[in-house]
């Protein structure tokens, strides 16, 4: 008796947000409509309603998606080999900034979209899973610099989420100006100092020496606007 092969799992959830994936990439988040989600997906419209309320939904649904894959490469790169807590928060920064780049093509939809006064608590549900999911992991560096001894901060979590909040403030604020400023040669300025500023402000709040903490070099900020201000067709 010939035994049948099991069938594929189906991953109708997976479907879609590939779908809308390629699409906000190539299209931009505006110009692509839930019907032309639901077509480039071959779903019915009650199975898309079914996963996602709204566009919107979606949409955090993919940044959830991207998080979680951004964090996994993140801690490959920060426990590929023993090191110093000072190496280690360094690999996690050029991690996360290469991460940043990968995704600038979903990036940037996101942040059109996001930062829309009336996606505020989306927004903020959003910048609140990333800090429960990346904390742990920079709380546990933290720890270690204290126990080596390079780190002076009186309790490591709470330290962890001060300085995500810091970042999260600033890039709701860089967010802003590139949305609001028509002028990219002063947006990158505005942007390249409120970043060292921030820097500076973490070796500070660890008690490090200045210059500790790996800077974001003009190369890396000058792609990442330049990406941010192309049409998707382009």
């Amino acid at each position: 008796m010939v035994q049948r092969k099991a069938a594929e799992p189906v991953d109708t959830r997976g479907d879609i947000l590939r779908s809308a994936t390629i699409l906000f990439r190539t299209q931009g988040y505006d110009a692509v409509s839930v019907q032309a989600i639901i077509d480039a997906a071959r779903v019915s419209k009650g199975t898309f309603y079914y996963y996602f309320k709204t566009k919107e939904e979606l949409l955090d649904s993919l940044v959830e998606r991207v998080t979680h894959e951004a964090l996994d490469e993140i801690r490959a790169a920060v426990e590929t080999e023993p090191a110093s807590a000072i190496a280690r928060l360094n690999r996690f920064l050029a991690a996360s900034k290469a991460c940043r780049l990968r995704n600038l093509a979903l990036v940037k939809p996101a942040l059109q979209a996001l930062m829309r006064d009336e996606n505020a608590i989306i927004r903020e549900k959003s910048c609140k899973r990333t800090t429960a999911l990346v904390s742990p992991m920079l709380a546990d560096i933290i720890r270690q610099g204290v126990a080596e001894g390079v780190f002076v901060v009186p309790d490591a979590d709470d330290m962890a989420e001060l300085i995500l909040q810091i970042w999260g403030f600033l890039g709701e604020k860089n967010a802003r100006t590139l949305r609001d400023s028509p002028d990219i040669d002063s947006s990158t300025t505005i942007i390249e100092r409120r970043i060292a500023f921030a820097v500076e402000a973490v070796e500070r709040l660890l008690c490090l020496p200045k210059g500790a903490v790996e800077r974001f070099d003009h190369a890396y900020l000058s792609r990442i606007m330049s990406a941010l201000r192309e049409s998707p067709s382009s």
